[in-house]
């Protein structure tokens, strides 16, 4: 498919889902979508149905080989220490644990379920010899770890966490960063907070310089690399339009 043509067809997706939020009929098409996302989960495979805590399942597949691809790109080598906040079910964390050197791989998520699906998503990878850590933890400015990393990594977080939340997200980021590391996370840009939920979590839009503010508080600096569908993320897959930034001890 030509860029040009999936530009177009993200635009007409786009159109048609504001279409939808204005239509009468929004409550019950979420309804039977729901009820036919929940059907597919059925017959689905145990990745798709396990990776779908985490994210739309039609994508996993494509989220995950972006994620080790992004982080190759910016220079993520063997030996080097990542933290990935909200690692979920490893849809992202499997290549990145391999690629990584054993023990070098930490991994926090909010929900024990997801954390049992990573678990075995370990298990049928065979990476248990690289001895990831997986806890389990909401609360981050609880999280003390004693290990100062290359690379933190939060693909598709920060915009489930409410601004108090997130002020505890980047204190434990400041903390555990090495003093030339790098934060990577996507965001949802906008011109306010709106936004509607994901499972049990907001799903919020803020502007550039909310998070520039935030950051600032936790001694970091925030530079926006441009939307993911500018950064070799599939355009016509879900939440190519969010935003990566990259911060730093300031």
């Amino acid at each position: 498919m030509a860029v040009g043509y999936q530009e177009e067809y993200v635009r007409a997706g786009r159109s048609l889902k504001r279409a939808l939020k204005r239509s009468s009929l929004r409550r019950p098409l979420r309804a039977v979508k729901r009820r036919a996302d929940e059907l597919a989960l059925v017959f689905a495979s145990r990745q798709d149905r396990r990776h779908a805590l985490s994210g739309p399942r039609q994508a996993w597949r494509v989220k995950r080989d972006y994620q080790i691809s992004f982080l190759r790109d910016a220079g993520l080598q063997p030996q080097h220490r990542l933290l990935d906040l909200g690692c979920g079910t490893l849809r992202g964390g499997i290549p990145i644990i391999n690629v990584l050197d054993d023990g070098h791989y930490w991994g926090v998520n909010a929900r024990e379920q997801a954390l049992t699906a990573a678990r075995a998503e370990l298990v049928d990878a065979g990476l248990e010899h690289k001895r990831p850590r997986l806890i389990h933890g909401s609360d981050f400015d609880l999280l003390h770890l004693g290990v100062k990393f290359d690379v933190i990594w939060a693909f598709s977080v920060l915009p489930h966490l409410d601004d108090a939340v997130l002020g505890g997200a980047l204190r434990c980021v400041k903390e555990h960063l090495a003093n030339d590391g790098r934060f990577f996370a996507t965001v949802h840009l906008g011109s306010s907070k709106g936004g509607g939920s994901w499972d049990e979590f907001p799903d919020l839009r803020r502007p550039l310089d909310f998070y520039e503010k935030e950051a600032a508080r936790a001694d970091l600096e925030v530079l926006d690399l441009g939307a993911l569908s500018e950064l070799k993320h599939p355009p016509n897959v879900v939440n190519a339009f969010h935003h990566m930034l990259e911060m730093r001890a300031a």
